[in-house]
């Protein structure tokens, strides 16, 4: 599984048995997207990497996260096991919700520029309006739009040797 998992992460991708985790349920994502590759931050790698060569065992089913005995981390486990409430209170964060990491996740992947039909396949998402949702517009995302309308004006001038 490190093997496996740290390669693919070198080449920017890891392919992941998706599960959401409410309290003691888990349960596989309903939509037909629910299992798919996903590009993942180089910055993470080396994390990841220590993460999987210290804590992951090497069989291809293994866990890459579990609980302090070894068994399936719940999201109950995790919260107390991480000290998640004290963690936000001392960084100001108070009632911040785990999967609040997804929807600013899923937020800054919208403002990066993505299609619609890029994000849908990245969140796992089968509808337009489950998407659309982490695209909020913002007065900085406008005057991107306008600075690429102008550079792209700006270069067709130029290329028919117009001024201004």
């Amino acid at each position: 599984m490190q093997a496996m998992i740290a390669d693919s992460a070198a080449r920017g991708q890891t392919d992941l048995d998706l599960v959401s985790v409410d309290s003691t349920t888990a349960r596989a994502h309903h939509s037909k997207a629910g299992r798919r590759t996903v590009g993942i931050s180089a910055v993470i790698v080396p994390a990841l990497t220590e993460h999987l060569t210290s804590y992951v065992e090497p069989e291809d089913n293994a866990f890459v996260f579990l609980g302090k005995l070894g068994g399936f981390l719940r999201g109950s486990n995790f919260r107390r096991a991480a000290k998640w409430g004290e963690a936000l209170k001392e960084m100001g964060l108070a009632g911040l919700h785990f999967h609040d990491l997804r929807h600013t996740g899923n937020t800054l992947a919208a403002q990066s520029g993505a299609s619609l039909a890029d994000l849908k396949a990245r969140m796992g998402h089968d509808s337009d309006r489950a998407a659309l949702i982490y695209q909020h517009a913002t007065k900085d995302a406008d005057q991107r739009i306008a600075d690429a309308l102008s550079a792209r004006v700006e270069a067709e001038r130029k290329r028919l040797g117009q001024d201004g």
